[in-house]
C-alpha cells in the first residue's frame, strides 16, 4: 500500500529512482509491475527511473525514454579543473583524448570514466588507443599508483602473486559474480563462492580469500566495501569488462556454449556482449551475432529473399505475438492517450535493428488521441480491467488493419533488408578473421 495518497494524487510527490538496472534479475518483472501500476494510479506523479540503456523498464509503454546527454569534450575543461589538475595537464590531457581512437572517445561519456581515464594517463603519460589497453592499464595503476603516486599511503599487498595472475583471478571472479547475478552491488557472503569458484579455474592463483579481498577493496580499490556488509564494483564497466576479457581468453568450444547462452538471455549479458563485440570480434560475430540475426530472418520468411507488405507483416506480428496498442484515460482531459512505443520485443536482434522505425511508423499511422466513442469495440478494441484507470487495448495487427499499414510495411521491409545487410558484413568478417588465422599458422598446419 503506497503512503500518501493524496500528495501522490496531486502531483506533489515526485519519485526518482537511481539505478534500476542494478536491480537482482529476480525482482525486475515484480518491480515493473509495481511502477506501472503506480503510474495509473496517480497520474499526476512524475516517476523518473534512471537506467543504462537496454534495461526492462525501458521496454515497459507506460514510461517514456529520455536519453541523458553524455559527456562531451566541451565539458572536459571545468570538469578537469575540479580533479585540481593544473593547466598543463589539463590541456595535454584534452589533447590527448582529442587524438585518441574512436573507441576510447566513445567510452568516456561519463564523469568517473574520465576520472579513471586521468589516473591511467597520469600514470602512463598517454591516452590508451585500444580500450582491451585501457582496462588493463587501469588495473595496473589502481593496483600499483600508491607506489608511484604516494608513497607515504602506500599500502601493503597480502596476496603474493603477481599482478598478471591478480588480474585473471580478478577476470574470473568478476564472470562469476554476473553468471550467479550477484550484480554490480552483492551481499558480502556471495563474495567466499564467486572467488573459490574463480581460483579453481585460475592458475597458479593459490590465495587467502580474505587477503584477495583486501587486495582488491584497499589497494587496487576496484571493489568498495559500503554500509550493511555490500561490496559494490567501482564502476559497472569494470565488472562488465573484466568478465568479457575472461571469456576472450576461453577456448572456442568453451566460448561457443558462453555465447549460446549469453543469446538466451541478452539482456543480463548485453554489457558483456558490448565489450566482447570489440575485444572478441570474431567470435562474436561468428557464434552470436551471426546466429542470432539468422534466426530472426528465418522467423520472418526473408532468409532468401525479403517479402513485403501482408506476409511480412504478418510474420513480425508472429514474431511479436502479444503486441497491443493502449489507450488509457486522462481524466482532466477527458481523452483516451495512446501510450506510446507500443513495439518492445523480448528479442534483443528486433529491439536493436527494427524498434525504432516501426514505433515511429505506428505514431505516424494511428491517431494520438480518441473519444470514448469512437473506441468501437467492433474494430477490435477491449476494455483492459486490471488497470486503476479506464483504458482499452487492440492488437497491433488489428490496429493496422484499421487504420492503415503502408508506412509499417515500409519500416518493416527497409529493417528486414537492413538485416540481410548486417548479415553480409558479419559474414565478411567472420570469412577475412578465418583467412587470417590460417595464414599465421605455420604451413603444414594450414
Amino acid at each position: 500500500m503506497f503512503r500518501g495518497d493524496y500528495l501522490a494524487a496531486s502531483g506533489r510527490i515526485v519519485l526518482l529512482l537511481d539505478g534500476f538496472d542494478e536491480v537482482e534479475e529476480k525482482f525486475v518483472s515484480a518491480l515493473v509491475n509495481d511502477l506501472q501500476g503506480l503510474s495509473v494510479k496517480y497520474d499526476k506523479m512524475q516517476i523518473i527511473v534512471t537506467s543504462r540503456p537496454d534495461c526492462a523498464i525501458q521496454r515497459s509503454n507506460f514510461f517514456s525514454i529520455v536519453r541523458i546527454a553524455p559527456l562531451t569534450p566541451e565539458d572536459y575543461p571545468g570538469f578537469l579543473e575540479k580533479l585540481r589538475l593544473n593547466a598543463v595537464e589539463n590541456h595535454e590531457i584534452r589533447d590527448a583524448i582529442s587524438t585518441s581512437s574512436h573507441e576510447i572517445t566513445a567510452l568516456i561519456t561519463t564523469p568517473l570514466l574520465l576520472t579513471l581515464l586521468v589516473l591511467v594517463y597520469l600514470n602512463e603519460r598517454a591516452v590508451p588507443q585500444i580500450m582491451q589497453r585501457f582496462f588493463e592499464d587501469l588495473f595496473e595503476v589502481m593496483f600499483t599508483r600508491h607506489d608511484r603516486f604516494k608513497v607515504a599511503m602506500q599500502r601493503q599487498r597480502k596476496c603474493d602473486l603477481s599482478e598478471y595472475i591478480m588480474r585473471q583471478l580478478f577476470e574470473a571472479f568478476c564472470y562469476m559474480v554476473m553468471f550467479n547475478d550477484y550484480g554490480r552491488s552483492f551481499n558480502s557472503p556471495f563474495f567466499y563462492p564467486a572467488f573459490k569458484s574463480a581460483q579453481e579455474c585460475t592458475e597458479g592463483s593459490k590465495c587467502k580469500a580474505e587477503d584477495f579481498r583486501w587486495d582488491m577493496t584497499h589497494v587496487a580499490c576496484l571493489l568498495i566495501e559500503e554500509g550493511r556488509g555490500f561490496l559494490t564494483f567501482l564502476h559497472k564497466s569494470v565488472l562488465e569488462y573484466h568478465s568479457s576479457a575472461y571469456i576472450k581468453r576461453q577456448s572456442d568450444e568453451n566460448a561457443k556454449e558462453y555465447y549460446n547462452q549469453a543469446a538466451h538471455n541478452y539482456w543480463k549479458w548485453n554489457g558483456v556482449l558490448s565489450f566482447l563485440a570489440i575485444i572478441d570480434r570474431t567470435r562474436h560475430a561468428k557464434f552470436f551475432l551471426r546466429p542470432e540475426v539468422e534466426k530472426v530472418l528465418i522467423s520472418l520468411g526473408a532468409r532468401d529473399y525479403c517479402p513485403r507488405g501482408t506476409p511480412l507483416r504478418q510474420a513480425f506480428v508472429n514474431v511479436c505475438k502479444g503486441t497491443r496498442i493502449i489507450y488509457a484515460l486522462d481524466r482532466p482531459k477527458k481523452l483516451y492517450f495512446r501510450q506510446k512505443n507500443a513495439i518492445r520485443s523480448e528479442n534483443f536482434i528486433v529491439a536493436h535493428y527494427l524498434e525504432d522505425a516501426l514505433n515511429s511508423a505506428l505514431d505516424e499511422t494511428l491517431p494520438d488521441a480518441k473519444e470514448l466513442k469512437d473506441i468501437d469495440a467492433q474494430l477490435g478494441f477491449r476494455r483492459i480491467e486490471d488497470l486503476h484507470r479506464p483504458a482499452f487495448e487492440i492488437s497491433l495487427e488489428r490496429a493496422l488493419e484499421t487504420y492503415g499499414s503502408s508506412q509499417f510495411d515500409t519500416a518493416l521491409q527497409i529493417g528486414v533488408e537492413k538485416l540481410r545487410t548486417l548479415r553480409a558484413e558479419l559474414d565478411e568478417v567472420i570469412e577475412r578473421m578465418s583467412m587470417q588465422i590460417k595464414y599465421m599458422r605455420p604451413p603444414d598446419e594450414r
